[in-house]
């Protein structure tokens, strides 16, 4: 049959910072599990997950008070964000740097906490 040709696809991390850090982190994991948005995949120490690009900006979009599931869970949303001592300009101005940083050409952004 002869030899074939592959095509190998190579991931490159650079690093953009999205302006989290500590408990921050934690109630941006936090607000994942609330409003259950969908992950692609998750790593059993939670320093890793891939989150489609839509699912992302809907987790903005709540934040932001733009959508009626913040209506609903308003409460539990402030309490993540005060416990974690960040108000909602600063959790949806970092969304929006994990949205707008990540390749753009991938329907689904990978998020690393290192």
């Amino acid at each position: 049959m002869g030899r074939q040709l592959y095509i190998a696809r190579i991931y490159e991390i650079e690093p953009e910072y999205s302006g989290l850090s500590g408990n921050e982190i934690t109630a941006f994991t936090r607000l994942i599990d609330l409003l259950d948005i969908e992950t692609v995949q998750q790593n059993d120490a939670d320093d890793y997950y891939e989150i489609e690009r839509a699912e992302l900006e809907h987790l903005r979009d709540i934040v932001a008070g733009e959508h009626e599931f913040y209506e609903e869970n308003a409460e539990a949303i402030e309490d993540i964000l005060d416990e974690a001592d960040i108000d909602h300009e600063r959790m949806v101005a970092a969304l929006d740097a994990m949205i707008a940083e990540s390749d753009q050409r991938d329907s689904i952004v990978h998020i690393f906490f290192m």
